[in-house]
Order: structure tokens, then sequence, then C-alpha cells
């Protein structure tokens, strides 16, 4: 994630299992993924009922997010994810760690399957008591996996769950029961926060972004009829 070094901001030692039910959470968002060159990366993590009175921002939480905001209803984390050869999966896994960094046990609740998958194997592979994941970092996005289990272990992997929430959910999800309102309301808050992240710290670069991959989206489709010409 650029700037960011969990090593020098680790999680306290968490005592507490994870909670039942979803106490976090997260999103990724990324911006003009094509071509990825012009992508703009953004995570957050969005606590409701929190209070940053009673919860302060752990000293994690503090170096890795760029935007904090205590609302009525909770509180939001949020930061850019750098760099401009990023993926929606980058962006989900830089969520989940400024979630686990923060304080106290966390039960994620994300919409993101890939994050769910991994992120519960490497949690399992961690209460087994195995060796870290050293090959992890060979692996595609694996400096930040090793951040990601970095951070479990510090916690605690039995302070660590994870539940999958439905993306973009309507109002007929809800009333077939797909979704709950309180998951549909934290889901949306995140990935709300999550794009807004991915720009707001650039606000020069993130519409010059988008110009590019405007462009080279034109670009791409004049040389597809140029091509379809010649064939034909």
């Amino acid at each position: 994630m650029g700037h960011v070094d969990v090593a020098d901001g680790l999680p306290d030692p968490c005592e507490q299992h994870a909670p039942a039910t979803i106490n976090v959470y997260t999103d990724g968002s990324l911006l003009h993924s094509q071509p990825k060159w012009t992508s703009l990366g953004g995570a957050a993590a969005w606590w409701p009922r929190r209070t940053l009175v009673d919860d302060q921002l752990a000293p994690g939480e503090n170096q890795i997010a760029v935007f904090f905001e205590q609302r009525p209803d909770g509180v939001m984390c949020s930061t850019p994810v750098p760099g401009h050869n990023s993926s929606s999966t980058r962006a989900e896994i830089a969520a989940g760690i400024l979630a686990i960094s923060g304080p106290g046990p966390v039960h994620i609740g994300t919409d993101s399957m890939a994050f769910l998958l991994k992120a519960t194997a490497v949690v399992s592979f961690i209460r087994a008591g195995d060796q870290p994941y050293r090959w992890l970092a060979v692996h595609n996005d694996g400096d930040l996996w090793a951040m990601f289990e970095r951070a479990v272990r510090a916690k605690g992997a039995h302070a660590v769950a994870f539940t999958k929430v439905k993306a973009h959910s309507t109002e007929e999800d809800l009333a077939k029961g797909k979704i709950t309102l309180a998951d549909r309301v934290g889901n949306d808050k995140a990935d709300a926060a999550a794009k807004e992240a991915a720009t707001a710290s650039r606000p020069k670069l993130a519409p010059m972004m988008e110009r590019l991959a405007q462009r080279q989206l034109f670009y791409n489709r004049l040389v597809h009829r140029i091509a379809q010409r010649i064939v034909e």
C-alpha cells in the first residue's frame, strides 16, 4: 500500500474472541480500472455504533487511514490505495488490514468473495498453529497478504472473523431476506467511503486519470473499428 508499513503499527493483542455478529464493514474501490495505469484505489472500514470517545483510534488505524470521521451512528476510516497498477482485490485487502488494525475483536462484513475466501484461509492457517505464510510474497498481492497475516497474528486469530454480505443490494433483495437492513446500510456506507477515498486525497490527479481512461477507451474502439473494416 505504498507509504504503509503495518509492522510499525501492528494491532495490540486481543484476548476477546470475535463477536458473533458483524461489528465493522469493509470495502475496496477501484476507479478507472481500464487501462490499469489510470486506476485509482480506495479502502474503507465503517464501524457502526463506535465512538472515538470510548474506542480511540488505534496506532495501526492512525498510521494506515488518511480520513477519519466520527458520525452520529459510528466511525468511518478510509484511505487511498497507492499505485496505478492496482486491482479491486488489493483495495479489499487494504480495507481488511485497516479493520483489523482497529481496537478490540473484529467481525468483518465484506462483499468480496475473493477476499473472504483467502482471508478465511489465512486465519484458519494461523489458528492451526502453522508457521507464517512465507510464500505469500510471491503470490498476487502477496505484499498486502503478508501484511494482513502479520496483523491477524498480532491481534490473535481468535479475535478475527468474516461474513459475506451482498454487494449492491436492492429493495427487492431486502424484501426477500437476501440481506438485512443493517448489512445493507453498513456495506453501502463502506462502499461510498472507499470510492471517495480513491479521489479525495488526489483532487488534481483524479480528473486527469478519468480523462485519460476515456481517451484510451475511445482509441481502443477506434482501432477495433479500423480492424473490422480491414477484415471486411
